[in-house]
């Protein structure tokens, strides 16, 4: 058998065990010991070339990590949401689709957030985002990109208020999407900040008070802060 013959084969039977063991790793909690190549290349019945082919796709994936030494091995991990949000990113890019388009569904998920949110059965948890913007809220001149950074760690609150890991997961994958600049040249002005926190402030008090109506009109508007402030 010719070397290259035999490596496309060791790629396709990499990737039949790549799904294999990811439906296994799925299952397991993060930090989950697996053994080395030749545990694993036993376990299964394939070779360790082919083993080794799996975990670089799941490495890619951040489901394994593989450390080195006499203490390393190969062992689960938490996935974390920048991988999505890099090939979610890629792909709308390859895809030629419009910022506007991201725009519009970004904002229809943080609208929906706010209002569940809004809806939540527990004060207390109707209450973090007014919480945490008190107690994190960027001062009037801070620099442009950290607040923009600011204002969607403020989303994914919401976000996570109305109890949705997967909306969670879908807002912080298209903010990662978006291009921020228009918003970064808006923040440059102190006023502009000080308007933003006011918007949001109303925000959070309307989710807090169980307005949903509000709470999702307002949030629409704070997804593009300089509409917020000329219809203010």
């Amino acid at each position: 058998m010719s070397s290259g013959l035999a490596k496309v084969e060791i790629a396709a039977a990499g990737l039949v065990v790549a799904d294999a063991l990811r439906e296994e790793v799925l299952q397991l909690p993060s930090g989950t010991f697996l053994g080395g190549e030749e545990d694993l290349a036993g376990r299964l019945g394939v070779s360790r070339p082919t083993v080794r082919q799996a975990v670089r796709i799941l490495q890619q994936e951040e489901l394994l990590e593989v450390r080195r030494g006499p203490n390393g091995g190969i062992r689960t991990r938490q996935p974390t949401a920048a991988v999505a949000t890099h090939m979610v990113g890629v792909y709308l890019r390859s895809r030629r689709v419009e910022e506007h388009d991201v725009l519009t569904t970004y904002r229809a998920l943080l609208t929906d957030a706010a209002e569940r949110a809004s809806r939540h059965p527990d004060l207390l948890q109707r209450g973090r985002p007014l919480q945490y913007l008190e107690q994190t809220a960027p001062r009037p001149g801070t620099a442009p990109s950290e607040f923009r950074r600011w204002m969607s760690q403020h989303a994914l609150v919401i976000a996570e208020t109305a109890g949705s890991p997967s909306l969670t997961l879908f807002i912080q994958v298209l903010d990662g999407a978006r291009q921020h600049g228009h918003v970064e040249r808006f923040l440059e002005s102190m006023r502009h900040q000080k308007a933003v926190i006011e918007q949001l402030v109303a925000l959070d008090e309307a989710i807090r008070r169980g307005h949903s109506s509000v709470a999702g009109r307002l949030a629409q508007t704070s997804v593009e802060p300089g509409i917020a402030v000329r219809l203010s």
